[in-house]
């Protein structure tokens, strides 16, 4: 099978659409259907509450009509109940201004460690269910990870927390070994830019 695909997202639509949107998906040309990656909600809906109900019938009936799933494991955005509860996983600017709970996407610090517990336990809870389902071909992790700017508005291209920077640090030194290093790599000797601390 060459994979040619569409995306549809159930969890967008009333459920009695559902049936007549998957039959006309076949009826196109395609055999591979993408969705979940941006429903985490739907899938738990308050923190640990997992429901896969809906994505189960979305999954079963994307299989009665003989389609392939691309299924998105949904980190790009995360869920309202996470962001108002655990603030410190929304990004901050270059100006020190934290990311609105909601908005244009990601609103997640992807750095962040304690979100990065909640996206493992989701892709984990999702996979285990979906591991032997010969109707999910294709697995997505998140969906557009690097795509800036997040919001002109706010001047936040990139998350500019201490733990993104503390990140970036930890990495350029084991990347390159020394500030010295790192100066002579990047070039930063062109219009005066070096570095002298990290």
């Amino acid at each position: 099978m060459f994979p040619f695909g569409v995306t549809f997202y159930p969890d967008q639509w009333p459920k009695e659409y559902w049936d007549e949107a998957f039959s006309k998906i076949p009826k196109s040309g395609f055999n591979v259907v993408r969705f979940g990656e941006m429903a985490w909600n739907w899938i738990e809906p308050r923190e640990g509450e997992f429901h896969f109900e809906e994505l189960d019938e979305a999954i079963s009936l994307a299989d009665k009509y003989g389609l392939k799933i691309l299924l998105g494991i949904p980190t790009s955005m995360a869920p309202t109940w996470l962001v108002r509860k655990y603030p410190e996983v929304r990004p901050v600017s270059n100006e020190g201004t934290l990311y609105p709970e909601y908005g244009p996407r990601p609103n997640v610090c992807r750095d962040n460690k304690l979100y990065r517990k909640f996206v493992e336990r989701l892709l984990l809870k999702i996979v285990e269910r979906y591991k032997d389902n010969s109707a999910v071909l294709y697995w997505q992790l998140d969906n557009e990870p690097v795509y800036p700017p997040l919001d002109s508005t706010t001047n936040l291209d990139y998350c500019h927390c201490n733990e993104t920077k503390r990140d970036f640090v930890e990495w350029a030194l084991k990347k390159y070994g020394s500030l010295k290093e790192i100066n002579r790599a990047w070039g930063t000797k062109f219009w005066t830019n070096e570095f002298w601390d990290l």
